[in-house]
């Protein structure tokens, strides 16, 4: 093959990429504008985050769209293409993604802390570049935008291990409600970012490409996740400032009764969605008191329901090993089979099988 031939392949690899590109993001960007979902009619931070997704995603399509437009324009000039391409990239995603995965966290008074400056920045390294045509101001936006983005990791990862706190202290199933994923697909952003910046400033369009794929695949489930992630009670926030202040100990100190009574005898915890509220309510408690006296003997409300529920089902497994790990996950309340194989290693330090199977070896002895 000579380099005609592989240069017409790499010019239609890009073209088709880019325009595959543009409708994957157009299309997703619209949908999560436009369509609205029953669910997030009582969730006024789900339908801001929606919308946050949706407006970053059409900032992508419109970034692919001014990428294979600039090719276009000026393809005879593969480093003035490349270094254009990357800094409107820049100005155009950057600000919107940050703030998209923000909203996740509650964090929607960082929205014009992230947007405006950056916005301007953006524009205007666009404008210098276009007049001064040096590469130096390449070099500073490339440095500037590297240290956002490991600025941005340090706060988003910070914020998102607090927040899963709060839910921990919330719920007893995490089922749709755990954002500990958000950290690896963060560190994925971080990545392609990276990754784009190399393919640019070495002027590969495979590496290009390869990082254009990846991102659609990453996004997709994003958005998948996103759309299922169920609500999050606002008020678990309020009770946290309200833990600070003094709580009676004579109301702390007849909660242990009260769990024992009414939670552990009565079996409460084997309610899928129970949550803090539902059992303050059902002990005639209520949730301040119940984080509270949780907190003082360093546990959680998961951490408290759960160690319940494992507990009752190794009674079951002892009483009838014969029960298959789905129904043993519904009989012991857990929302999914895998959440009850993840809780079960992390308090028991063995799987499901090993310790059916050490229950078959202390009864043959």
């Amino acid at each position: 093959m000579n380099h005609f031939d592989s240069q017409y392949i790499s010019d239609l690899l890009f073209c088709a990429i880019h325009g595959a590109g543009i409708i994957f993001f157009l299309a997703t960007g619209l949908y999560m504008l436009l369509v609205k979902r029953s669910i997030f009619n009582d969730n006024p931070q789900r339908q801001q985050l929606r919308h946050d997704v949706g407006v970053s995603f059409l900032c992508w399509s419109a970034s692919y769209c001014c990428s294979l437009l600039i090719t276009l324009l000026f393809g005879d000039n593969q480093q003035y293409t490349s270094h254009l391409s990357l800094l409107v990239d820049f100005a155009l995603c950057a600000p919107t993604s940050m703030q998209m995965v923000y909203s996740i966290t509650n964090r929607s008074e960082t929205r014009y802390f992230l947007l405006l400056p950056n916005v301007i920045i953006g524009i205007l390294s666009v404008a210098l570049y276009i007049i001064l045509e040096n590469v130096m101001v390449v070099y500073v936006a490339v440095v500037y935008w590297d240290a956002m983005i490991l600025f941005f990791l340090f706060i988003f990862i910070k914020q998102t291990k607090s927040y899963r706190e709060y839910v921990l202290s919330e719920y007893s199933d995490l089922t749709n409600r755990d954002v500990l994923w958000l950290i690896h697909a963060v560190w994925f952003v971080a990545f392609y970012g990276f990754l784009y910046v190399a393919s640019r400033l070495l002027h590969s369009t495979y590496i290009l490409m390869f990082a254009y794929v990846l991102t659609w695949i990453v996004m997709a489930y994003f958005v998948y996740y996103i759309e299922n992630l169920k609500p999050i009670s606002e008020a678990l926030r309020n009770d946290i400032s309200a833990s600070e202040k003094e709580i009676p100990t004579a109301e702390l100190a007849g909660l242990d009764l009260l769990l024992r009574t009414e939670c552990e005898e009565k079996m409460l915890f084997l309610q899928t969605d129970l949550t803090i509220a539902n059992l303050a309510d059902a002990i005639g408690s209520n949730r301040t008191y119940l984080w509270k006296h949780l907190s003082q003997k360093g546990l959680n409300f998961n951490t408290y329901i759960n160690s319940l529920r494992i507990k009752y089902a190794k009674n079951l497994l002892q009483k009838t090993p014969n029960l298959t790990t789905k129904e043993l996950a519904k009989s012991c309340g857990f929302g999914s089979e895998s959440a009850f194989r993840r809780v079960f290693v992390d308090l028991c330090g063995c799987s499901i099988s090993q310790f059916c199977a050490q229950i078959h070896n202390s009864g043959v002895q």
